[in-house]
């Protein structure tokens, strides 16, 4: 498997198993101690990661995000995905880049779009092909 390659499988089984089992405990796995988090909502490191995502997940027991696309660049994960606090609602559109060494996060950096009940085009915000 390529670096490029096993770093994505680092990104999709961190969705998998952290943010849609909300398995928290198990993050340690995924990031450095160092974690450098660009959210502005979020602190940085990641005991403040582990914190801030036990109390988000008793807040929303039925987060769940859905990918549609994972683009990898060397050292660079970037992720398409539609994010949802709640069943039956429309979500966010995420797009997650992350920067890894060794198979771990290192950084990350986010930018989110609220997922509109009308738009002005027939297009959705997903269905990437």
């Amino acid at each position: 498997m390529s670096k490029e390659e096993a770093n994505k499988a680092v990104i999709l089984k961190l969705y998998d198993v952290v943010f849609n089992k909300h398995n928290i405990a198990v993050a340690h796995e995924f990031m450095t101690e160092d974690y450098i988090q660009h959210n502005p909502e979020i602190p940085t490191g990641r005991t403040a990661f582990i914190k801030y995502f036990e109390g988000f997940f008793k807040q929303f027991p039925d987060f769940h995000v859905h990918i549609e696309k994972v683009f990898t660049d060397g050292d660079y994960v970037i992720a398409y995905l539609n994010g949802k606090l709640e069943k039956n609602t429309l979500g966010v559109a995420v797009v997650d880049i992350y920067r890894l060494e060794n198979g771990q996060l290192v950084e990350h950096w986010d930018v989110k779009q609220k997922v509109p009940e009308e738009s002005a085009n027939v297009n959705t915000m997903f269905n990437m092909k």
